[in-house]
Order: C-alpha cells, then structure tokens, then sequence
C-alpha cells in the first residue's frame, strides 16, 4: 500500500487515550500536522501521554499552546508518535 491510499484512511482514536482526564480535554488523531510546523520536539520531557492511535508511549512534544487566567483556561498540546508517525492532539477548554 502506498501512502497516498494510506493517508486517505480515517484514524480511529483509542478509546482510552483521555483516560484520567477531566471532561474539559478532548483528543484527535491524524496523519498530518495539525497545528506544529514542523516535527521537531520542543521539550525532552517525558509526555506521559500514550498515542492515540498504537497505544505507545513513545511520543515526542512538538506544540503547545497554553493560556489561562482567573476564567479558566485552555491550550492545545501536539505529539508525534515515533512507532507509527501519527500525531496526536489533545485540546483542554475550561
């Protein structure tokens, strides 16, 4: 299979990707870029997040967006799995 055809298939996210997480955290996988420029990491600390697609926890960091005040706060964190190269995207909006 090449990977046009590869890339045209609908991700499934796992259903225990947010497991442990508040309501106000959603997640989205896909097989491009949603939001970093590039995949380099910016940080070399260890996730904790697993992959929304394989399950491995061999991820790196390589976008966050995060912004709070006395309202609430949100933020958007963007992973590349480095088993299967597919991105995930967790979004926190409270």
């Amino acid at each position: 299979m090449n990977d046009k055809n590869n890339l045209e298939k609908p991700l499934k996210l796992r259903p225990d990707t947010l497991k442990g997480f508040s309501y106000v955290w959603s997640a989205k996988v896909n097989h491009t870029r949603t939001y970093a420029e590039s995949d380099e990491p910016i940080s070399d600390e260890d996730t904790g997040i697993h992959c929304g697609v394989c399950g491995s926890d061999k991820l790196i960091l390589i976008y966050k967006d995060y912004y709070g005040d006395l309202t609430g706060s949100s933020g958007e964190w963007e992973y590349k799995c480095l088993e299967c190269n597919k991105y995930t995207v967790l979004e926190k909006n409270d």
